[in-house]
């Protein structure tokens, strides 16, 4: 048999096996995770949803009845994949348990429709039924939708997590992930409401097209954004300690203090609670939890108080006279100069030129 495709479905298909084979590769390449391989998966499913839309257009069933054994798309899974992916992104200890296993269960209910053509073959005995069978994967959205509540939850608290044990949060955000699932969350919107009214209307083809080219561009980005994304290698203690009395606090904050002031740690870019729990001696929740309470701020607002006065007492000392603000704001600790700016300006209320021109006027020593 030959089958003779329109070019813009032949463009759909090259877009699938690009994003097929970035998938091959973060499944078996050097730097696989269990991050990788479910995103690997992510992709292979929603590629295989719009493989289907070509198979449908083309009635290859017609010709190969066998392929009713396979599911009748992926839908149901997308979301658990999602979940899990960014789950193992965000957790260096994710483990799959049975548990776990068993959302992709939901597998199941993308069969209804193959199974009926594996019973009654490709002749329609029961017009009601198969018709709403066919457009059964339309309550795939629902669950999608469920899952991108849950993982943008998930990204959320993650993010608002890292300043309190991370000194340099920003290169560990994960502001693309929930940027693209807010703006997943648009399109699956979009794709609830076509489908509520194809439901209704039986819509042709030639409306779905649209669908299939906005998925298939998804399938190569997010296969790019893959391969950059790495997988995260920190882990949030869940519960804290029983240590947590004012006493216990108070002592944390001073040990805290004393490591910091007499190690500099802060100077240390990427300085993490993890590099200073056994200085103290004491965990990180509890040390986390400590300057929350008594202090009032979290771990990255801490370190960085003692990195802008590092740069202040380093602006007016003249052996630092060949230095640009920059090149002092490194010195003292941060790593970027977006960073520093904001920083500096929500701590003393002026920016770093402001600050310098300040020190000009009470003629201390200064930058040239």
């Amino acid at each position: 048999m030959s089958i003779s495709i329109e070019f813009r479905d032949l463009l759909i298909l090259i877009g699938i096996g690009n994003g097929l084979i970035l998938a091959i590769y973060m499944l078996v390449g050097r730097e696989r995770s269990i991050a990788r391989s479910f995103l690997s998966l992510l992709i292979i499913c929603l590629s295989y949803n719009v493989l289907l839309y070509v198979i449908l257009k083309y009635r290859v069933f017609d010709d190969y009845p066998i392929l009713h054994w396979l599911p009748f798309g992926l839908s149901f899974i997308i979301g658990p994949l999602l979940y899990f992916y960014v789950q193992a992104i965000i957790s260096n200890s994710f483990r799959m348990t049975l548990k776990r296993y068993s959302h992709f269960l939901l597998i199941l209910l993308d069969y209804p429709h193959s199974f009926y053509h594996i019973i009654y073959g490709r002749e329609v005995l029961h017009l009601d039924l198969h018709y709403f069978l066919d457009k059964f994967s339309f309550f795939s959205i629902i669950a999608i939708g469920i899952y991108l509540y849950l993982t943008y939850k998930l990204v959320h608290n993650y993010n608002k997590q890292l300043p309190n044990y991370l000194s340099n949060p920003q290169r560990f955000r994960l502001n693309w992930l929930s940027d693209s699932i807010i703006a997943c969350s648009g399109f699956f919107l979009v794709v609830f409401v076509y489908g509520a009214f194809d439901f209704v209307f039986d819509f042709n083809f030639e409306s779905a097209y649209v669908l299939n080219v906005i998925f298939t561009v998804a399938i190569i980005w997010l296969g790019l954004r893959g391969v950059r994304q790495d997988q995260n290698t920190i882990d949030f203690p869940k519960q804290p300690s029983p240590k947590n009395e004012q006493d216990d606090g108070e002592q944390i904050i001073l040990k805290l203090q004393e490591v910091m002031e007499g190690q500099k740690l802060y100077l240390i870019p990427d300085l993490t609670l993890r590099n200073v729990e056994d200085q103290v001696g004491f965990t990180s929740k509890d040390i986390s939890l400590a300057i929350n309470q008594l202090l009032e701020k979290n771990f990255y607002q801490f370190v960085n108080d003692y990195r802008i006065e590092e740069f202040k007492s380093k602006v007016i000392d003249a052996s630092n006279n060949h230095l640009t603000l920059l090149g002092i704001a490194q010195e003292s600790g941060f790593s970027s100069k977006a960073t520093f700016n904001r920083v500096f300006k929500a701590n003393t209320g002026l920016t770093p030129k402001e600050y310098l021109l300040k020190c000009k006027a009470k003629g201390l020593n200064k930058i040239p």
